[in-house]
């Protein structure tokens, strides 16, 4: 590998070790085990490759060069990097891990070591050698991906970007006990690529139909899936036509609150308002057809910024115009001046927030840059016919 990398990854390497005893591995371009940080590099492989399909789906998943987080029936999970040639093509494969990142007993631990029918002296060995990895909280672990790929290809990365093998995605499920089927999954991200707003009609919610429901289930294994199913639905917001830039920087939003919720049915709120969220955001997206780049640019911008209002020069500099120009074409475009457009998704966020979360009227008013509660509800009357709260109480679809 590149010297440079080399060392990167190995300042990385020795930060990290300060704070947990992390295993790091380097495998060539036919995933051949080149290099390991392990004392007992051959016992922890076989947790990493007893499952054939890891390796082909590293390969699959290596073509958008981004972080690879895997995991297995025991609760264990790696990330892997990708270095490749100026072609595109791999050189090596970085791996980081195993790590318990997640609440594991020590009943799942033996199930899951019956399942892979080890010999009595093996079951011994790798008892024993579970027992002194790492538990790393599931952001840690990919606060940790992000610098290592930072490392190894010199590019920042969202936690939204990682890749979620199905093997992973389905142990991720397994671990947590109940979630909403594979199929499920695949049937709510396509309603949301296409930004259909019927989507509650259709598909139960990865939430709603399993993990919550589950009471062997603790905060963090909740919030971990909920993470997985944000990054999920963030890329197929990107897919149905939303901006990466607004999309990550959402996404990191909704994970951040996520990581603040004390109690479960805050992560379901959560979980619920960032699908809504989404949704309409490419169902706009979809139907705001004739918008040049620049003042969807623009676009963007308020609708990242609504609890502010945007002082025009800011904005004229943001779309690279002069102020005159940018407010002709604006409105031009997209047949609303920029006042009127930025009141219009107040208003549609304001919707969105009095269905799908808990917020008091007077909350939303204040994210929102309302100068007042009565000023709000004056301008949510104009443009619904309803106060907020009777908005909130009919919850139309």
């Amino acid at each position: 590998m590149a010297e440079r990398t080399e060392e990167h990854l190995r300042l990385f390497r020795d930060m990290v070790t300060c704070c947990y005893d992390l295993t790091f591995w380097a495998y060539d371009s036919h995933m051949n085990l080149i290099h390991s940080t392990s004392e007992t590099p051959k016992e922890l492989q076989f947790f990493f490759a007893f499952e054939r399909e890891r390796f082909d789906a590293l390969r699959e998943e290596m073509r958008e060069n981004k972080p690879v987080v895997l995991n297995n029936p025991l609760g264990m999970a790696w990330i892997a990097c990708f270095e490749l040639d100026p072609m595109g093509e791999l050189l090596y494969t970085h791996l980081m891990g195993p790590a318990f990142v997640e609440d594991v007993t020590a009943q799942n631990i033996e199930a899951a070591l019956i399942q892979m029918r080890l010999s009595p002296a093996s079951w011994q060995s790798f008892s024993a050698l579970l027992e002194k990895l790492p538990v790393i909280s599931f952001p840690r672990f990919l606060e940790y991906g992000q610098m290592m790929h930072y490392c190894v290809t010199e590019e920042k990365c969202s936690i939204s970007e990682f890749h979620y093998v199905s093997a992973a995605r389905k142990s991720f499920e397994s671990s947590a006990t109940a979630h909403a089927s594979w199929a499920e999954e695949q049937q709510m991200l396509k309603l949301m690529e296409e930004g259909n707003l019927d989507y509650k009609r259709f598909a139960s919610g990865l939430m709603d139909a399993g993990i919550l429901g589950n009471s062997s289930s603790t905060i963090r294994q909740v919030k971990n899936v909920t993470i997985v199913h944000t990054a999920l639905c963030t890329r197929a917001a990107i897919r149905g036509g939303l901006s990466p830039e607004i999309a990550y920087t959402l996404s990191d939003h909704y994970i951040n609150s996520i990581e603040a919720c004390r109690v479960m049915s805050d992560i379901a709120e959560v979980n619920d308002a960032m699908q809504d969220d989404f949704v309409h955001r490419v169902h706009r997206c979809r139907t705001e057809g004739g918008v040049s780049p620049q003042i969807q640019k623009c676009c963007d911008y308020i609708q990242l910024n609504l609890s502010r209002t945007i002082p025009m020069d800011e904005l004229a500099n943001w779309a690279g115009y002069s102020k005159s120009h940018l407010g002709k074409k604006f409105r031009a475009e997209t047949g609303q001046t920029i006042k009127e457009y930025t009141m219009t998704c107040r208003i549609e966020r304001a919707k969105q927030m009095l269905i799908s979360s808990k917020d008091s009227v007077q909350e939303i008013c204040e994210n929102l840059g309302f100068g007042s509660q009565s000023y709000f509800g004056e301008q949510f009357r104009k443009a619904t016919g309803m106060t907020p709260m009777e908005y909130r109480s009919k919850r139309p679809e």
